[in-house]
């Protein structure tokens, strides 16, 4: 009894939140989202390092919370549908405008996911918002893998002229 108690725990505490898909989001490309329970989709082959850098801003507003609903797919998704999203991230920092009483002239979250090899696209949603519109922009961070195997070998090439 106890088992099946704790197994109805587990299975009410897992959050998810389920949005709507507006379309993809191009690297370096602002775009526009006006109503909550939505995200965008990046596609990972477009993005080169080994994070995504999301830049949330909202106008005239402030956030509800400060974490980003995220998930992987892997067909590509077309615009409309309802996806599930299963993991969140927290803000890695943020930037703010002129405060107005409660709200913000600009308000940013940056947040940084971390690349999977294991889908080819990710939805991210945006974070609830007060406010006229959100704007939302996504950049590479890291270093990519290519870069990181050109390091090992100069410094491979580096160590041997070193000993010669």
């Amino acid at each position: 009894m106890k088992l099946i108690l704790f197994l109805c725990l587990y299975i009410f505490t897992f959050e998810t939140v389920t949005v709507i898909n507006k379309g993809e989001l191009e690297y370096g490309i602002s775009k526009k989202i006006t109503s909550n329970g939505n995200c965008i989709f990046v596609d990972y082959d477009r993005y080169k390092g080994s994070t995504i850098r999301a830049n949330v801003t909202v106008k005239n507003g402030r956030f509800a919370e400060n974490r980003m609903w995220w998930g992987g797919y892997n067909s590509y998704p077309g615009n409309g549908g309802e996806y599930i999203l299963k993991v969140n991230e927290l803000y890695s920092s943020y930037e703010s405008g002129q405060k107005i009483g409660d709200n913000y002239e600009t308000f940013t979250y940056i947040f940084k996911i971390s690349k999977s090899s294991y889908f080819n696209y990710a939805f991210l949603a945006i974070p609830y918002f007060y406010g006229d519109y959100v704007l939302i922009e996504c950049t590479s961070g890291g270093l990519s893998l290519t870069a990181i195997v050109f390091i090992v070998i100069g410094c491979i090439a580096l160590m041997i002229l070193i000993s010669i």
